[in-house]
């Protein structure tokens, strides 16, 4: 193909992409069916029970689908209780999952143990029907499947906005950074971590909306629904959710301003959502307090001041904590490449620097109080709650999110010297640069570690790269990667294109208009 053709199908391309986005209910559709794809994809190739306590949410999930909730004790059908028993493979990187053995035996209601028992049943609700569909282990799989549709359209949405609205390219830099391999691999398997993750991208790009960006009298919209939408999503997902919506609105209020803050308070379109997120929060928090939620599978400190002293057992191992959000699959046994994980730590830690470096006096204050949040927070939590241990990376990446979600928002659209940071030719390069290389670690990342993963449950960890299956998952793991892959390529290529030719088109009407 000759340099011209290639230029007239780029702008075509572009020209698609921008039609399809500038029409928001088209655009947050494919997004999602793109996520769903690269989610499902994942739930189908690793073998049940293989996500962190998946075993445990499967069970209480089977209960309160057949009205049980609130209880450790739980009954359900004698073929999904035998899911614990497909836990063999856990902390053995060598086992395949041919060691699962699916349940053969009477049908019977028998008793068990779910330690995730007092958790917000919303997410429960929902996945339990997985199990109603199938009375079985395999009912994990439609758990599963039934999970990453909420999970991709929260996502997908939250995507879609920020492509929308972004003024330019850098905010998505950051975002794409943050969906690390780990991000999928929660949105595939059973756990109310990928509504937590989900919902506070939507929440945090929506709620920057509302209360930093738009107009104080600006009537209902779509950032008040997403705000709406993810905000309930994100109260009920976790015991700690609650706590990261409240920091969220607090760093934005700071970012807003006092004076812009007594404006939204006047508008109704204001009280319609407060209104609505206090509910849904009050209720979150009532459960919680009810049932002691964040304090199940761990023995609390027998003191407050037991619990400071052991906030330094979090940092001893704090390495195993940044794998663990770039992407320690499976029971946190299944190690990411240490190369790749500095190279993403570094580029991570570079663009929330420019982003720090370009805004204004009040965004650097957020977003460094963002950063000590992300570092100190996690530390401080594990020890009073649980002695130090017991914290996993998933449980920060939210703060992550928010962290480089808006910091990235801040540079982008009040930075200190806006004119530097958005004509100068030298910062643009370096931004499209930031762009590709962001794009290249996302689907790198994702690909590099759906490999290792395939081969530590299909032939084992220790065993030749391309030695004989001993494991199949339902359809041909063969196909199951390829479809990743394909999906992974066009998802990060829609995302980084999209945002590019907007800005491109946006500012040929500037030039055309002036």
């Amino acid at each position: 193909m000759s340099k011209t053709a290639a230029t007239r199908a780029q702008r075509l391309t572009d020209r698609i992409l921008v039609a399809i986005s500038s029409v928001p209910l088209a655009h947050v559709a494919i997004i999602s069916a793109l996520l769903f794809a690269l989610f499902a994809m994942v739930a189908l190739l690793v073998p049940l029970g293989s996500g962190p306590d998946e075993s445990a949410h499967y069970l209480y999930s089977a209960a309160v689908a057949r009205g049980q909730s609130g209880t450790l004790d739980v009954e359900v059908p004698a073929a999904i209780a035998n899911i614990r028993q497909l836990t063999c493979l856990a902390y053995q990187p060598d086992l395949t999952a041919a060691c699962q053995h699916l349940y053969s035996g009477a049908a019977a209601v028998v008793g068990e143990q779910s330690h995730v028992g007092l958790y917000n049943p919303v997410f429960y609700i929902w996945t339990g029907l997985g199990s109603l569909i199938s009375p079985n282990e395999a009912g994990l799989y439609f758990a599963r499947l039934l999970a990453a549709v909420v999970t991709a359209v929260l996502t997908g949405w939250g995507l879609s906005y920020l492509l929308r609205t972004s003024r330019n390219s850098w905010p998505l830099v950051g975002t794409l950074l943050v969906f690390t391999p780990m991000v999928t691999y929660v949105s595939a398997v059973l756990n109310p971590s990928s509504w937590e993750i989900a919902s506070t991208l939507g929440f945090t790009v929506a709620a920057y909306a509302v209360i930093v960006r738009q107009p104080v009298a600006t009537r209902w919209n779509e950032a008040h629904s997403l705000l709406v939408v993810a905000g309930s999503v994100l109260l009920i997902s976790r015991g700690l959710s609650p706590f990261i919506a409240v920091l969220i609105v607090v760093a934005l209020a700071i970012l807003a301003g006092l004076s812009r803050i007594r404006g939204l308070l006047v508008q109704r379109a204001t009280w319609i959502w407060v209104c609505v997120l206090a509910v849904v929060g009050i209720a979150a928090i009532a459960w919680i307090l009810l049932h002691g939620t964040n304090y199940i599978g761990v023995d609390p400190p027998a003191s407050l001041g037991e619990g400071i002293h052991d906030i330094p057992v979090y940092y001893e191992g704090v390495w195993s904590q940044v794998q663990q959000v770039f992407g320690l699959i499976g029971w946190l046994e299944l190690m990411p490449p240490n190369a790749l994980v500095l190279a993403w730590v570094a580029l991570l830690i570079g663009v929330v620097a420019i982003s720090y470096s370009f805004s204004a006096v009040r965004q650097q204050i957020v977003i460094g109080l963002g950063a000590l949040t992300v570092l100190l927070l996690p530390g401080i939590l594990a020890g009073i709650q649980w002695g130090g241990v017991g914290w996993q990376g998933r449980y920060t990446i939210p703060f992550i999110l928010a962290t480089v979600v808006i910091a990235g928002l801040a540079a982008s659209e009040d930075a200190a010297d806006a004119d530097a940071f958005h004509r100068t030719p030298r910062v643009a390069r370096t931004r499209a640069q930031l762009l590709v290389a962001a794009t290249v670690v996302f689907g790198g990342s994702q690909i590099a570690m759906l490999l290792i993963t395939a081969h530590r449950y299909v032939v084992g960890g220790s065993a030749p790269l391309l030695a004989a299956p001993l494991w199949q998952p339902p359809f041909n793991f063969r196909l199951l990667i390829g479809v990743f892959v394909v999906v992974v390529i066009l998802l990060g290529w829609i995302l980084a294109r999209t945002v590019s030719a907007r800005v491109a088109a946006t500012a040929s009407r500037s030039a055309a208009v002036s």
